[in-house]
């Protein structure tokens, strides 16, 4: 007995088993004369193996539940003998998600003013591996497109006007898209908070103009620092930083165009106030940074360079609790990078790494020039906006200045080197 099977049709649908990702898959086939049943296997290899799935099925159709992805099947007649045709070509065919139904804002809703924790997007249905696909456009094009893990999203506009948005279900073979949903949204002329992490200014508005801002700062050291000599029996500690009070000037560029680039800055001027052997001392400096971040989602980041410019300590230890302190002039230049994070509207985590080589120098109390210091700073901030024009920052950081402990009589400097810090600061800023 020989059978010539031919596929006529692979049809899916959703059925109540839609709520698990899977679907309904209906595969028939012609009739074929003196033909009792058909013997059906179904199987995710193109080799059938293993099997899936295996039935005799007294018609020409089979129906089963599949969860997305890639399948193969075959047939074979059973006389009524019970005898066994040979098997069909293997067949195969793709289950793809269900593109998602969109359940609000209905089509066409008005805004008159966007609610505060802006307009609430929703849709049903289940996604691909990585979630949903989110896409909202204007008159000129994509404004928002992002990946979403649940069944909904509140997104704010930045200008008033009319929008379109789908949701998309992403397969290995395509994009199912729900048909497009509008809506109309007037937002109010004011402007937007401005934020400020670490040393940069962060403001991730597309079409955010410049800002100038300045922000007051005060910053106090948590750990003190020592230098011994077990030669000269010398046992010195003082404290890195008594106060450090600062003035801080940050600007940023308006984005340029479509660039996701963006470029800020930031100019302190600062007095550390510096103890050693019970005096007190203080020293000016200033520094200029510049910055370029890239923004994505929640994130901005990107490098920056470092300029400075100020006093230096230097202590020359002459006893176990005697000695004297001077100063010197040391410029410095470094490399770092900066790394923002927005956990709320008005919310920032921001990290920030910095290596730097500062210069040495001379002072009529040390006998030769002090010699160059790698200096490092590993900080992290977080951010508050308190209202459109004012902000509160606080800030711990790990730092390595030059400053340098050294023994009177000839002893190793290296051996009373120890000006790695711990510092907490506080600031308040103000845009103008």
């Amino acid at each position: 007995m020989r059978l010539f099977l031919i596929l006529a049709l692979v049809q899916l649908t959703a059925g109540s088993v839609w709520a698990s990702g899977e679907r309904k898959a209906t595969i028939a086939w012609k009739e074929v004369e003196g033909v009792k049943e058909f013997e059906f296997q179904l199987s995710t290899n193109a080799k059938m193996d293993p099997v899936k799935v295996q039935k005799k099925i007294s018609g020409v159709k089979v129906e089963v539940n599949l969860e997305p992805g890639t399948y193969y099947f075959r047939v074979r007649g059973i006389d009524a003998e019970g005898s066994a045709g040979p098997w069909a070509e293997v067949q195969g065919f793709v289950v793809t998600p269900k593109a998602p139904a969109l359940t609000s804002p209905d089509d066409g809703k008005t805004y008159g003013t966007v609610p505060h924790d802006g307009i609430p997007l929703a849709w049903d249905g289940v996604g691909g591996k990585d979630g949903f696909l989110l896409e909202v456009a204007d008159a000129n094009g994509i404004v928002l497109k992002r990946t979403v893990q649940q069944n909904k999203f509140a997104w704010t506009p930045t200008v008033s006007g009319k929008y379109k948005w789908r949701v998309g279900a992403e397969s290995a073979m395509r994009t199912d898209w729900t048909p497009y949903r509008s809506f109309e949204a007037t937002v109010k002329a004011v402007s937007a908070p401005t934020m400020f992490v670490a040393e940069v200014e962060e403001n991730k508005d597309a079409g955010a103009p410049s800002s100038t801002s300045v922000i007051f700062r005060w910053a106090q050291s948590v750990l003190a620092y020592s230098a011994r000599d077990q030669d000269k029996g010398i046992a010195a500690t003082g404290s890195a930083v008594v106060a450090l009070l600062s003035a801080e000037l940050r600007w940023r560029a308006k984005r340029s165009g479509n660039s996701p680039w963006v470029l800020s800055g930031s100019l302190n001027f600062e007095m550390i106030r510096q103890t050693v052997f019970m005096q007190t001392f203080s020293m000016p400096r200033g520094y200029l940074r510049a910055f370029f971040t890239k923004g994505k989602e929640q994130w901005r980041a990107g490098p920056f360079i470092h300029l400075g410019m100020g006093q230096g300590g230097i202590f020359i230890a002459q006893g176990a609790t005697t000695g004297v302190s001077t100063k010197v002039m040391r410029t410095g230049m470094g490399l770092g990078g900066v790394a923002v994070y927005q956990i709320a509207p008005t919310a920032y985590l921001s990290m920030l790494g910095l290596l730097r080589l500062d210069s040495g120098g001379t002072s009529p109390q040390i006998p030769t020039k002090v010699g160059s210091v790698l200096g490092y700073e590993v900080g992290f901030g977080v951010v508050l906006s308190l209202s459109e024009s004012m902000l509160l920052e606080g800030r711990i950081r790990g730092q390595k200045e030059g400053y340098v402990w050294a023994p009177a009589n000839g002893s190793s400097i290296n051996s009373f080197q120890n000006n790695t810090f711990l510092i907490v600061d506080l600031g308040i800023g103000f845009k103008f």
